[in-house]
């Protein structure tokens, strides 16, 4: 049995994990394009907080603050927030059901 075989056996037994990791990526795309937006103007790595966790909010507290005044879109920092929404469940799930 090959490993492409494994890995659609193991897909089609428990989607939940894999659903669950691909959806980590998704906040993962919202945070780079704010964060290279907000890199444009000068504003990379000023958080206060040492905590990589907190990242993530301030960046995207700092974005919706300077979005309204560039008009840039607000579907970063929708999509960073719906998929983590979506994904830590979906990994619980998965991780349980292992």
């Amino acid at each position: 049995m090959s490993d492409f075989d494994i890995f659609w056996h193991v897909l089609i037994r428990d989607p939940y994990l894999f659903v669950g990791l691909v959806s980590i990526g998704v906040p993962a795309i919202g945070y780079w394009y704010m964060y290279r937006k907000l890199r444009e103007l000068g504003k990379s790595r000023q958080s206060p907080y040492a905590i990589p966790a907190l990242w993530w909010e301030f960046m995207a507290k700092e974005y919706a603050r300077e979005r309204v005044k560039y008009e840039w879109p607000a579907w970063p920092m929708y999509i960073m927030w719906l998929g983590l929404i979506i994904a830590i469940p979906f990994l619980l799930v998965g991780i349980s059901k292992l």
